[in-house]
């Protein structure tokens, strides 16, 4: 068989990669929890998905939100809700999504799309690091990278980028490495 025979199979054989497009609102008759901050929508082996990010801010706080639902027919299933919040903050409120860590995968091969998306949580009177989470979100399962920012603190000294990898990542290598990668990307913009 041809070298190009061989890739065609291949190339047939294996699921599409997702391919997401981006939302300037929540879709009508999701549910969202304050204001809509950004969402996504893409299609896997499973059918059509939204991941739709929501802030709601308040007096010293604001929280976060992201719904990850399956739409079929306009009705929408929630898969997986996360909710965090930083609250009774009387310094600088450092609360919220980084956009550019949004994104839609297929890492594992598996035709079920994993979507990423990270923020950070803190209340700080310095320059200092802060929380920063990075979810990752396959159907209902959902694993965290844990850890900080990473600050400057002096010419040639940093701060933070410490991270904790959610176990349950070890039973996933190729998510445990995409989540890992997509950390270090996060950490690292600026440098």
């Amino acid at each position: 068989m041809s070298s190009a025979l061989v890739v065609l199979a291949l190339v047939l054989g294996a699921p599409p990669a997702p391919v997401a497009t981006a939302l300037k609102a929540a879709p009508k008759g999701l549910q969202v929890q304050g204001r809509f901050h950004a969402g996504l929508r893409f299609k896997d082996v499973d059918g059509e998905h939204v991941l739709v990010l929501s802030t709601k801010d308040a007096p010293g706080a604001r929280h976060l939100f992201a719904v990850l639902a399956k739409e079929t027919k306009g009705r929408f299933e929630v898969q997986r809700t996360v909710k965090d919040w930083e609250q009774d903050c009387e310094f600088d409120l450092m609360v919220g999504f980084h956009d550019d860590a949004t994104q839609v995968s297929d890492a594992d091969g598996d035709g079920r799309a994993e979507v990423t998306f990270a923020y950070e949580l803190g209340c700080v009177s310095d320059v200092s690091p802060v929380g920063l989470k990075l979810m990752l979100l396959e159907g209902p399962d959902k694993y965290a990278v844990r850890g900080q920012t990473r600050v400057r603190v002096s010419e040639t000294e940093w701060m933070g980028g410490e991270r904790t990898l959610d176990p349950a990542l070890d039973a996933v290598p190729k998510l445990k490495a995409l989540a890992a990668a997509r950390w270090t990307a996060l950490i690292t913009r600026g440098e």
